[in-house]
């Protein structure tokens, strides 16, 4: 239905003043009518191509990013399984998801992510942040470490989401050789 709008709009001259060509609707037009599978992905699409989503609004992020894969397993208790490859080097890496800040703007909130290590050599954390619309894609978080071996456990962090913030970002990062198994995730407001 969008691109059925696009189209049109576009047909019929419609758009900014400034766009002279057809050329972004058309290259437009593959990404919206590929054959990928529907997933549940909550991600906003400013995420665009920069980040491999991954289910239940999970993505991976971090300038070794390609040096790590991971695997959604979807169940009754959801989990992604992020691995490092052989060839990681102490490369860092995030499984994050992020939320609108709507229902939190304002207050103090705390983010419980279940998590299970294997093997972790380097830094390994659990993270939040709150987003303004201008802050910088790594903004300052507040983190709590992960153990480097442990069974699935509950991590928490607590955080103030400013008036102003425009999503709320949280996950799973990790450096070095290792696993982790991130499982259920909650947002509750601190009273």
């Amino acid at each position: 239905m969008k691109l059925m709008v696009l189209v049109l709009v576009a047909s019929c001259g419609g758009g900014q003043a400034a766009t002279t060509t057809q050329e972004p609707v058309v290259s437009a037009a593959p990404t919206v009518a590929s054959s990928a599978p529907a997933t549940d992905d909550t991600s906003p699409p400013s995420i665009g191509t920069r980040h491999k989503k991954f289910g239940n609004g999970w993505f991976l992020s971090g300038n070794g990013k390609e040096f790590y894969e991971a695997i959604y397993e979807p169940g009754a208790e959801p989990r992604v399984v992020l691995k490092a490859l052989s060839d990681a080097h102490g490369r860092w890496v995030t499984l994050m998801k992020n939320v609108s800040s709507g229902p939190y703007a304002g207050k103090k909130i705390r983010v419980r992510l279940g998590v299970k290590t294997a093997g972790l050599t380097g830094r390994g954390e659990m993270w939040a942040r709150a987003q303004a619309p201008h802050s910088p894609e790594d903004a300052p978080s507040t983190s709590t470490k992960l153990d480097a071996a442990s069974e699935m456990k509950t991590y928490e962090v607590t955080i103030d989401v400013p008036d102003n913030a425009r999503v709320v970002e949280y996950g799973v990062g990790i450096a070095g050789d290792g696993e982790a198994w991130v499982g259920k995730d909650a947002i509750d407001v601190v009273p």
